[in-house]
Order: C-alpha cells, then sequence, then structure tokens
C-alpha cells in the first residue's frame, strides 16, 4: 500500500519560557527548532511503522526548506514539492503553564500542482488546512474527490 500525505511541512520554533513574559526584559527560555507540520507529523508517523509514504507539500528551496529536506529524508520519506516562495515557518510560544500561542507563516498549498504528485498512491491523507483554505481548498477537494474508487 502506499501512502500519499497532502499538508503543511512547518519549520516549527518552538519557545517555552520560563516564567511570566516582563516588559522591556528577558526571559530564559528553552527554544527548540525542527521540522512540523500536520502533514508532515502524520506522514513522519506512517514512515516509522514502515510505510511506503509521500510527502506532498510546498518545500521551498531556502535555508529552512533544505533543513525540513534533510530531517524528513534521514526519516525516510519519499518527499514530492510543490512550489513555494518561501518556507512556512511556525512560532509557537508556551507559557510557563504550557498554554501556547501559534503565530504561523504559512505557504499556500497549489492545488494544481497536487495531482501528480498523489497520482500512484493507493491511500491518500489530506490535512484540513489546506481543505480550509477559502483561496485553494475547494480546488483541492475536487481533485482528492476525483480519484479513482479503489483510492482510500
Amino acid at each position: 500500500m502506499t501512502f500519499a500525505v497532502v499538508g503543511d511541512l512547518s519549520l516549527d520554533i518552538v519557545v517555552a519560557q520560563s516564567g511570566p513574559q516582563r516588559e522591556r526584559s528577558d526571559v530564559p527560555a528553552t527554544i527548540r527548532i525542527g521540522p512540523g507540520g500536520q502533514g508532515a507529523n502524520v506522514a513522519v508517523r506512517l514512515a516509522r511503522q514502515g510505510a511506503d509514504v509521500a510527502l506532498v507539500s510546498p518545500m521551498a528551496n531556502d535555508a529552512g526548506g533544505r533543513l525540513l529536506r534533510e530531517a524528513l529524508q534521514a526519516e525516510g520519506l519519499e518527499l514530492r514539492p510543490l512550489p513555494a516562495t518561501r518556507s512556512t515557518v511556525v512560532l509557537a510560544l508556551l507559557d510557563e503553564t504550557g498554554d501556547r500561542t501559534m503565530i504561523s507563516d504559512r505557504q499556500t498549498l497549489d492545488a494544481g500542482a497536487v495531482a501528480p504528485g498523489i497520482e500512484a498512491a493507493s491511500w491518500i491523507h489530506c490535512s484540513g488546512y489546506p481543505l480550509l483554505d477559502d483561496r485553494t481548498g475547494d480546488r483541492l477537494a475536487e481533485i482528492l474527490g476525483a480519484r479513482g474508487r479503489g483510492v482510500r
């Protein structure tokens, strides 16, 4: 069974502050940078279970994109990049209680470019963000819905 996962791939920057914010002052924090995004997270989990999986997602050829490609290839994923002018970046701010605020610079998925990336898949997973995008979600739903009956 071949999986294609359509969705977001992001460079996640997670900032866990040690205490409350103080105006005009520093707050010690732990900062982690790595791959994320709904689509990428599902694809990695499938690959770790031994599935044959490809990630169909906007991928830029910038510093963030190169870091993301390297990390996902190390997980055994096949990457089927869609055009992007820059990488999606998400800044997740965790306060001292663990509550999260996310600030997203999300790149829109080119729905018209998805079809070749899902052509050979017998199972397609599409994360919610691309389907909810007012600009391209309806077109993406049409492309996914046009797949044959044998595709799940």
